[in-house]
């Protein structure tokens, strides 16, 4: 799926990867693209909707055009407000990747251009062993609903609050709640800096 963000366009796609050579295959990876545009692979355990997704590419973009990051990393950034945690090394354990194994991943890119943003999944794909498995955002919420809570630190009480909600539709709203009140905190951060 390729979605348009002002002048830039992620593409994102779940699968699996092999994790073999990860560290070797990203930092190949690096250079295909330059700043402010991004890649990130992430276990799909930490991603309950496609909405979340978004949210955090538009965290990004609006805190660079705004001069009001955490990172001077986009990627770092998006990890940040993907999993709506304000410690860089929190947000990296909560995405880190078992070595030697295949993995269910999301694999996001935001790129200038929808042409660049095909061109770099191809490469990434193929340096990662990509293999597409669709709609496994969907799946992944009712299997790792427990997971989703506890990484994002969501309470009985609050699921209770969510009246008749089914449990994954309100764990997908309290994720975008999390991830509001870090981009608040974000831009209340920076207006105490001006």
């Amino acid at each position: 799926m390729i979605k348009k963000f002002g002048s830039f366009y992620l593409l994102s796609k779940t699968g699996s990867i092999n994790t073999n050579n990860i560290e070797e295959s990203i930092n190949k990876s690096l250079s295909l693209l330059a700043k402010p545009e991004f890649f990130a692979v992430v276990p799909v355990s930490i991603v309950c909707s496609k909405e979340q997704v978004f949210s955090a590419v538009g965290a990004v973009i609006s805190s660079f055009k705004q001069n009001a990051s955490f990172s001077q990393n986009p990627g770092i950034e998006f990890l940040l407000h993907l999993t709506a945690c304000q410690k860089i090394s929190q947000a990296l354990d909560l995405v880190e990747l078992p070595a030697q194994k295949r993995v269910k991943v999301l694999l996001v890119i935001v790129a200038k251009s929808k042409k660049k943003a095909r061109g770099v999944f191809g490469k990434i794909a193929e340096l990662l062993e990509f293999i597409e498995e669709k709609e496994l955002i969907e799946k992944n919420i009712e299997k790792n609903a427990a997971k989703l809570k506890k990484v994002f630190g969501i309470s009985r009480i609050e699921l209770k609050a969510m009246n008749d909600l089914p449990e994954k539709e309100a764990i997908k709203l309290l994720v975008l709640e999390r991830q509001a009140l870090l981009a608040l905190k974000q831009k209340n951060s920076k207006n105490l800096k001006d």
